[in-house]
């Protein structure tokens, strides 16, 4: 566990090579940080620093860069900063304005992500190992024509027409719907072909439509995570040969 001095000394490191990405003197340590020290006592602070391997130093004389494990606390550092009232406004103000897809909201995230910390940010999507049922509508459209609407755990929504031998009304679609929500809430479409329910041929229909979107979702190919904020990295000090990066 770091004293309070060295934290300081630590993050005037990371933050400066961050910055500028050459090495950090002792003297422009003791210039950031603030301390009420000497240039003597924070070269002691760096060599302990490298001797718990929080920082490197190319050889004894030359100034301090960042190790993984000095980068890893100063991150863990960083939980509790509290973000300004006003880019907490905006990002509010920016989730309410795209639709309710979980991709829209991946894309929106990584964006104001690699925004705010000024880098390269990933976001993946989360994704079950099998899908659950978590809420089943009947829509009807025309005559006997259906939309079946399923949500899965983890907010991904399917949908599938479906064309009923009657034509149903969207109160006898809504009972319907509540008798299959009650009964295939929470479970894996390998559930469902095994549950018996007693269903007439049009609520059959309505299974098997379930269990091939369910089973679409399942063996669907991992989604590619969402990038961005590859330019910001390249405009930093950290990359000296950007054109050619570009290119």
């Amino acid at each position: 566990m770091l004293t309070s001095r060295a934290e300081i000394i630590l993050r005037s490191i990371v933050r400066q090579y961050i910055t500028k990405a050459v090495p950090v003197s002792s003297s422009s340590i003791l210039e950031d940080c603030g301390l009420d020290i000497c240039s003597a006592t924070i070269r002691n602070e760096v060599v302990r620093l490298e001797i718990e391997g929080y920082i490197l130093r190319p050889h004894h004389s030359a100034g301090s860069i960042p190790a993984d494990k000095g980068y890893r606390y100063y991150v863990e550092s960083l939980k509790d900063v509290e973000l300004p009232t006003n880019d907490k406004f905006l990002i509010r103000h920016l989730f309410h304005q795209v639709e309710k897809e979980m991709e829209e909201w991946l894309n929106l995230t990584v964006a104001v992500l690699s925004q705010r910390v000024q880098s390269m940010a990933v976001v993946t999507m989360p994704r079950q190992t099998q899908g659950k049922v978590h809420h089943i509508e009947l829509v009807s459209l025309q005559d006997n024509l259906v939309l079946v609407v399923l949500i899965l755990r983890g907010a991904k929504v399917k949908q599938q027409l479906v064309n009923f031998e009657n034509v149903v009304s969207q109160p006898e679609l809504t009972l319907i719907s509540n008798r299959l929500n009650d009964a295939y809430d929470g479970l894996t479409r390998f559930q469902i072909e095994q549950k018996p329910l007693g269903l007439n041929h049009d609520e059959l229909k309505v299974k098997d439509s379930l269990v091939k979107m369910m089973r679409g979702e399942d063996e669907r190919k991992a989604v590619s995570p969402f990038l961005t904020g590859c330019i910001i990295c390249w405009n930093s000090p950290n990359f000296t040969r950007t054109r050619e990066l570009r290119r």
